[in-house]
């Protein structure tokens, strides 16, 4: 018994001995890459420091901007912008009944200049969904607008802007 407690008490010794000795540095293999996500309910997305010891949190809060028109009144014809830079995530629409009516989206910048994200024509449709085919990111002051025609006079749509924001 003596005989295996010694063994064992040697065993430790030299272990610790040789981890001191022999320092592993691990901080270029943890980078700043992000080690798990996040989901809908603005949990937050971890990722690893420099020195990949610690983790530091990124909350991503999700930001939705609404609005609604009766197209029986007026075409709807909506302008949001952000006050911070915002990556949209997506662009609905949703109609109360089926419309056939033209969509169009488009990015003013702040600096001048702009482009259209989509232009579609719904034909007896409720649902018009936008979803960026890359990261898109609005910088302070770019502004979306989102346009719908009414020129068949009927229904009321519903549009929501989501972006996400990392703080």
């Amino acid at each position: 018994m003596k005989k295996i407690s010694l063994t064992f008490l040697i065993f430790l010794i030299i272990s610790f001995s040789l981890i001191s000795f022999f320092h592993i540095d691990t901080s270029s293999a943890f980078g700043a890459e992000p080690f798990s996500g996040y989901n809908q309910d603005n949990q937050p997305e971890y990722y690893k420091n420099v020195e990949g010891s610690l983790p530091v949190i990124k909350k991503i809060i999700l930001i939705d901007k609404n609005m609604a028109q009766d197209l029986s009144l007026a075409a709807l014809a909506y302008t949001t912008d952000f006050s911070s830079q915002v990556k949209i995530q997506h662009i609905a629409l949703k109609a109360n009944t089926k419309i056939s009516e033209m969509i169009t989206l488009t990015l003013n910048y702040a600096q001048g200049g702009s482009i259209e994200l989509a232009s579609e024509i719904l034909n007896n449709e409720a649902d018009f969904l936008y979803i960026p085919e890359g990261e898109l990111y609005l910088a302070s002051g770019d502004q979306l607008k989102i346009e719908c025609s009414n020129n068949n006079l009927t229904g009321t749509v519903k549009v929501t802007v989501r972006g996400e924001k990392t703080i």
